[in-house]
């Protein structure tokens, strides 16, 4: 009995071994991504409209996750200094503050919103106030338009 214990566990793990065993590590999000072509994020920023509700995967290194929900991450651009936000409604996904520094795979529909200037207004001085900053409201000139990923699926590579 204990030898039949020991030869199952050694052949799970060999088989774990062959099936690429660091895919079975991975976290997954939603439906695992399946669309072969990965849209770089550069070409996203450059011709959003181009992609707008259309399901594309990208991929990219996650550098920043919301520490209060994890209802956000923001994902390396394959150009320096450029990030793609990939929010999620609060506890549809919630992705690991463990999450920054992996390869990240994402599929999903690019959108686009309008935050209308109070809500602007009310990010700033967010942003002013954290960074110990001085805000003058009258420096935000109207609305402002954003682009998000809205995933369908995530996988973060372990």
């Amino acid at each position: 009995m204990k030898n039949w214990m020991i030869a199952s566990a050694l052949g799970l793990a060999l088989s774990g071994s062959m099936l690429g065993g660091s895919a079975l590590a991975d976290t997954v999000f939603g439906k695992r991504p399946a669309l072969k072509d990965v849209v770089k994020i550069s070409a996203l920023l450059d011709q959003p409209e181009q992609y707008l509700n259309k399901e594309i995967k990208v991929e990219g290194i996650a550098t920043d996750v919301c520490s209060m929900r994890g209802c956000w991450m923001k994902i390396q651009s394959d150009r320096k200094k450029e990030s793609l936000l990939i929010k999620v409604n609060d506890g549809e996904m919630v992705f690991p503050m463990s999450a920054r520094g992996k390869n990240t795979v994402i599929q999903g529909k690019l959108v686009k919103r309008t935050i209308p200037v109070n809500e602007v207004i009310e990010l700033e001085k967010a942003r002013a106030e954290k960074a110990g900053k001085k805000f003058d409201p009258a420096s935000v000139k109207g609305p402002r338009t954003v682009y998000m990923f809205k995933p369908s699926g995530v996988v973060i590579a372990d």
